[in-house]
């Protein structure tokens, strides 16, 4: 038995944040009945977005290194993921997705990220490792959606929907805990952590970064 981190580790994997939308949900509902939206209408928009969860998890892809410190180490980490790494590993068709009823076209342009600091400190008991971390992070992103379409009745409402404004970012402290199995210089990892927001910087469609995060990888140490 022994600490943890004896050498410079590097890893790679995915991450995974959380947004709160609840909001974001009320918002839409005010925007479409401000455009003059019937009754009937916002009562079907509001019945489904009763099926969208108030906290939808973001993926990430990223990387971290971590240098030994006297006791424990010190890690650096950043994920991110846009609209341009999603085409190109064919989860979103170039040129967006044409809807035939009704007649619509929807492209976005995305990009979200994180990037965190913070020490960690734990046991290495040869094939498996733990640890538990302290740090900050920042997370932040947005969606600029591109909708059109060729029907008539449509064009002028589409025109009219405020579509920006669809970002969000956040500043604050990280609690982390890891597991790592493996080989001492070859080992799978999985993360769990509680993020403490100090700063939250909703835009109008108030876009909160959610309590919760995880990761998971592969991390080499020298």
């Amino acid at each position: 038995m022994r600490a943890l981190a004896l050498g410079v580790a590097i890893g790679l994997g995915l991450w995974a944040g959380m947004l709160d939308v609840s909001g974001t949900k009320d918002h839409l509902l005010d925007v479409v009945a401000g455009l003059g939206a019937p009754p009937a209408v916002l009562a079907e928009i509001e019945a489904a977005l009763g099926d969208v969860p108030d906290s939808v998890p973001i993926p990430l892809l990223g990387g971290l290194v971590a240098v030994p410190l006297p006791i424990g180490s010190l890690e650096l980490d950043g994920a991110i993921l846009t609209d341009g790494i999603l085409e190109g590993l064919g989860l979103w068709p170039t040129g967006g997705v044409i809807l035939a009823d009704p007649s619509l076209s929807v492209d976005f342009a995305f990009l979200t990220y994180r990037v965190g600091l913070s020490w960690q400190v734990g046991l290495d008991l040869g094939l498996l490792a733990l640890s538990l971390g302290a740090g900050g992070a920042l997370f932040g992103g947005g969606i600029v959606p591109t909708v059109t379409t060729t029907d008539p009745a449509l064009a002028p409402i589409l025109a009219a929907f405020p579509w920006e404004g669809l970002t969000w970012s956040a500043a604050g402290g990280t609690l982390t805990a890891t597991a790592e199995l493996g080989l001492p210089f070859l080992r799978l990892f999985v993360r769990g952590g509680v993020f403490l927001p100090a700063i939250q910087t909703p835009g109008t469609w108030r876009v909160l970064v959610g309590g919760y995060s995880a990761a998971a990888g592969v991390v080499i140490r020298f």
